[in-house]
């Protein structure tokens, strides 16, 4: 007679290789989803019936329900689970005041919004609601479906099965959800988020190269000739658009380090006689290669959205600079330098302690060839040198303040962008349909 035991634990490894088997398929439809999937931890336990997650990117999973899936079903039920961490439908329930009561409510509008998009990429959701069983046809956010379920009322109730996607759509923590802390270090949330979008952008690039201006004229254009959803393009382009114009800010940069060198001509054959002068400016028209070293504030005071802007904004440099490489430093109290990157995204973050960036700032000078530039992003909750480290003297210091600060020491120009990260959007307020009137 086999034994009961062995039973279950073949059965529960076997739905174990599925879901690793799923993920990985997950992220083979999707590559530019790969940073959520593979950011999520998995727990298997019998108190949730399918999968659920959290804020912070934990993955709860029945092996019973995977049992049931094929590897195409699981890797849809993998996007589906992380998309509501990539949206950010707990945040956004916590701004509508979803409870427990509502929670199921404004669980089956987060899961309808994000259905349309599944569909829209070809997967096969065991099974699924959508926003055509409410008789509606356009895409609406999971905001504007909430209120229509509500205003259904009790008739809406018979649409919410017992599935629970888990404190990861709103509602607080679970039962069965093990206590941990919301973060867990500085690189999940929303720099995850930023991360995907940058992703996306980068694979429609790809897959968009070589083909005419007239098929991608316009973003709605772009939208719905790529390899992925145009909801979530749309969403990637905004979240990916830094708040700083680099270039002008390079070129202002560069007509006062000329003026304080006492030169007057700008053109290009009067700098071209002036080859050790840092930076070099061609008829105002665009900034020559530049050395850049950039100090990003990691400590704990820095929020992952405030470190997905500092993310953002130097992706925007580099594309300022022509692609050109940075050299990067992360400081807290302690300075860690990354040399020639090209993208800030693939920075393996460290930090997380308290703020002491005139660390940074010295290891910034102390780099050769010596920068030119150093680009300092921190929220200003630091001391500062009082002047310019003596290995540098030269080079043009820069703050970027992502939040309101006391201005640094008169040598460092500074930039602010108070609120960087408060303006959001999601794949599912996207302008994709006409948004539903909500008397």
């Amino acid at each position: 007679m086999a034994d009961v035991g062995s039973e279950v634990q073949v059965a529960q490894s076997a739905a174990l290789l599925r879901l690793q088997a799923g993920r990985a398929r997950a992220a083979s439809i999707a590559p530019y989803l790969a940073a959520a999937l593979f950011a999520l931890r998995p727990r298997e336990t019998p108190a949730v019936q399918t999968m659920a997650v959290t804020p912070a990117y934990e993955l709860y999973w029945s092996s019973d329900f995977v049992a049931t899936l094929d590897v195409e079903q699981c890797a849809a039920v993998f996007i589906h689970e992380v998309s509501h961490l990539l949206r950010h439908h707990s945040r956004r329930g916590a701004a509508l005041g979803i409870t427990g009561e509502t929670s199921r409510l404004w669980n089956i509008a987060c899961d309808m919004a994000i259905n349309s998009d599944l569909r829209d990429m070809g997967l096969d959701l065991p099974a699924g609601v959508f926003t055509e069983d409410l008789g509606v046809r356009a895409r609406l956010s999971a905001e504007d479906i909430f209120r229509l379920l509500t205003s259904k009322g009790s008739d809406a109730l018979h649409m919410v099965g017992v599935a629970d996607c888990g404190s990861g759509v709103g509602g607080g923590r679970r039962s069965w959800e093990e206590e941990t802390v919301a973060a867990v270090g500085i690189e999940i949330g929303e720099v995850i988020a930023r991360r995907v979008a940058h992703a996306i952008v980068a694979e429609n690039t790809v897959v968009t190269a070589g083909r005419g201006e007239e098929d991608f004229g316009t973003k709605e254009g772009r939208a719905s000739s790529g390899a992925v959803p145009g909801a979530w393009l749309l969403w990637a382009e905004r979240v990916c658009e830094n708040r700083i114009d680099w270039r002008k800010q390079l070129a202002k940069l560069t007509r006062r380090a000329l003026v304080r060198q006492g030169l007057t001509d700008y053109t290009s054959s009067k700098l071209a006689r002036r080859e050790a002068e840092p930076f070099l400016l061609s008829s105002l028209a665009g900034v020559a290669p530049v050395r850049c070293v950039a100090v990003v504030d990691t400590s704990a005071s820095i929020d992952e959205r405030e470190l997905a802007s500092a993310l953002t904004e130097l992706a925007g440099l580099v594309r300022a600079l022509g692609g050109q490489p940075i050299d990067v430093v992360l400081c807290d109290t302690e300075a860690n330098v990354v040399r020639r990157v090209v993208d800030p995204w693939t920075i393996e973050l460290r930090g997380g302690g308290g703020t002491d960036l005139r660390v940074g700032i010295v290891a910034a000078a102390e780099l050769r060839p010596a920068a030119d530039l150093i680009v300092v992003v921190t929220d200003g909750i630091t001391p500062w040198p009082v002047a310019p480290p003596v290995a540098n003297r030269r080079a043009i210091y820069l703050a970027v303040l992502l939040a309101s600060a006391p201005d640094p020491p008169p040598f460092i120009w500074t930039v602010s962008i108070p609120g960087a990260a408060a303006n959001e959007v999601w794949p599912d307020m996207a302008a994709v349909g006409r948004p539903f009137p909500v008397s």
